[in-house]
């Protein structure tokens, strides 16, 4: 029978070598290896060795998600393209039955870290498109979330409890535009602004409040619509 001969750390904090007989056999982070249960001396069976190494396997996949991670929040949606695309780079010989098992383990474990909220990527997601320079319309930001997987309801609810108002962030989108826009033939002008604000999500309603403003003072009645 199979024996465990030698546990030795890794270059890499956290992770550790197992050795099979005298020959490595495959890694393990410190958590995997805790729960395993594994230890030097120990005799494991073929079946024990197989399954050690899905588990490394999938520690790999969930450190890379952790690092995917770093750089934004994560719909569950792209989290589970990532880890596909991910998984069959390495594992080109898997079913897809092997790495939606792998998916899903990796999900429960990154909803017990708090790590998979959809709702909360909805809302960080808002918060960056409309405190931005250049805020977004609802529109547009709907399309981008849904774009992303969230759900219509999740979409709606984040939306509706935001009390950012649509034409004050449309006035800012514009505003660095606008010096150059109202030295144009006012109609020109006019299109501009409407095409731009139109472009980054806003309503039809809410462009024509901001033209209005704008061109006040320049437009005729029958201009503003």
């Amino acid at each position: 029978m199979p024996e465990v001969t030698a546990i030795t750390p890794q270059k890499k904090p956290g992770r550790l070598n197992i050795f099979i007989d005298g020959r490595f056999a495959f890694g393990l982070n410190e958590e995997d290896l805790y729960k395993s249960g594994l230890k030097t001396g120990q005799v494991i069976t073929e079946d024990d060795i197989s399954r050690l190494k899905k588990v490394n396997d999938e520690g790999k996949v969930l450190e890379n998600i952790l690092h995917f991670l770093e750089f934004r929040p994560r719909s569950e949606r792209e989290i589970r393209t990532h880890i596909k695309n991910y998984y069959f780079r390495k594992k080109k010989s898997e079913s897809e039955e092997e790495v939606g098992l792998i998916i899903e383990n990796i999900l429960v474990r990154l909803s017990r870290l708090r790590l998979l909220d959809d709702r909360s990527f909805a809302v960080w997601w808002l918060e960056q498109r409309q405190n931005s320079g250049r805020p977004q319309g609802k529109w547009r930001i709907k399309l981008e979330l849904a774009q992303k997987g969230i759900s219509r309801e999740i979409i709606d609810e984040v939306l509706a409890s935001s009390g950012a108002n649509e034409f004050d962030l449309a006035l800012k989108a514009v505003r660095r535009k606008l010096p150059a826009y109202i030295k144009l033939p006012v109609r020109e002008g006019n299109l501009k602004i409407t095409r731009y604000l139109l472009g980054r999500g806003f309503s039809a309603a809410t462009v024509r409040e901001v033209t209005k403003q704008v061109f006040a003072d320049l437009l005729s009645p029958s201009d503003l619509g």
